[in-house]
């Protein structure tokens, strides 16, 4: 698969641009803050209909303007599909697929991509939240249809919280709370599958990533990651779905005096070790570059291999800046056999030898020529 246009109005910084690519490697080059990394953030939104980087659609829209609009044409083994967007700085926007209005669920894990830039350390150096929405991001693309459960239970945690903060304002006490069961028993069901969901998303993917460490870091360490979880996961859905339900009533009192939910997905963490340690805690820079640059690649090839569309689009957004010039031409020759390679560079220079391709500047947000 591979984008084949992308045509942007008003967004962010560039006024007005129009990208005819194709398979092989594309490089945009242009100094810092001129625009580059909105390119590639706009490809993604395409794909995804989020961004990497803010939370708030309102940030993407040019400032003084009312609306951004996006449109990429993606081509998927001779078929071609347009997606069509307008962002709104206020009010809700509008997204159309081969000119039909859709939801979010349509678009999800049909344009598989993966995106490698310079806040991948958060995957190894940051939050846990960090790696859970990797894992998340990971398992819709493996399983589209799999994301209406974490809607679902994003959703039904928000009330829970909502209704336990309001018992411990109130002074209620667990064994007056008679709707509590009820948001109990959707969040064990919605929580128990993406427990599921995620263990074999961690399976599947562990072989990968030890792979792409030893060819990244050019070194023979033992790799591996695991799950460390608030429920347990057992044989069944079922089974981890009434494990997770008496473990909800038991802390019940607990969760009152907290006003929050203590158990479930939400509370997990994705563990990385590097010759059996802890890799947050022990790595130096360079293996945790190599480690989160693994996470990358080993998706990457795990979608490849997976998907139904082939190949994600493999984007690197300055990453070649942040590592020495063993990785970068390790990290360049990995990602070469992708159909698509989308790269952003400040400095020509700081590009391995191998990362050839066509250039397209990039100055001021204009987008310019070869």
């Amino acid at each position: 698969m591979y984008l084949q246009e992308l045509t942007l109005t008003n967004y962010r910084n560039i006024a007005g641009a129009n990208v005819v690519l194709g398979p092989g490697i594309t490089i945009f080059v242009g100094p810092n803050g001129q625009g580059k990394t909105n390119l590639l953030e706009a490809i993604g939104y395409a794909a995804t209909l989020q961004s990497h980087r803010v939370s708030s659609d309102s940030a993407l829209v040019k400032s003084g303007r009312t609306e951004a609009r996006i449109s990429a044409t993606f081509r998927t083994e001779g078929r071609r599909s347009v997606v069509d967007i307008a962002l709104q700085a206020t009010g809700s926007n509008r997204v159309e697929l081969n000119s039909n209005p859709v939801k979010r669920r349509a678009i999800a894990g049909q344009f598989p991509l993966t995106l490698f830039s310079p806040r991948d350390l958060a995957l190894v150096s940051g939050d846990p939240s960090d790696r859970r929405t990797f894992l998340n991001e990971l398992s819709v693309q493996l399983r589209p249809a799999f994301s209406d459960q974490f809607a679902n239970y994003e959703r039904v945690l928000k009330q829970r919280n909502s209704l336990l903060k309001s018992a411990r304002n109130r002074g209620v006490s667990g064994e007056n709370l008679s709707t509590l069961g009820d948001w109990d028993e959707q969040l064990a069901r919605f929580g128990a599958a993406i427990l599921h969901r995620r263990r074999d998303t961690v399976d599947a993917l562990r072989t990968y990533v030890a792979a792409a460490y030893h060819e990244i870091a050019g070194t023979e360490e033992v790799v591996d990651i695991g799950m460390e979880t608030t429920v347990p996961v057992l044989a069944t859905p079922d089974e981890t779905t009434q494990v997770f339900r008496e473990l909800l009533f038991a802390g019940r009192a607990n969760e009152i005096d907290r006003g929050m939910t203590l158990v479930g997905p939400h509370r997990d963490e994705l563990v990385l070790s590097l010759s059996t340690l802890v890799v947050k805690q022990h790595a130096s820079h360079g293996e945790s570059w190599s480690f989160a640059l693994s996470l990358r690649l080993a998706s990457a090839r795990l979608v490849r291999e997976s998907s139904r569309v082939g190949d994600p689009i493999v984007m690197l957004d300055d990453v070649f800046a942040e590592l020495d010039k063993d990785r970068r031409s390790r990290l360049a020759l990995l990602v070469s056999d992708f159909e698509q390679v989308l790269i952003t560079a400040a400095v020509e220079e700081e590009l391995p030898e191998l990362a050839g391709g066509r250039r397209i500047r990039v100055r001021g947000g204009v987008v310019g020529g070869d």
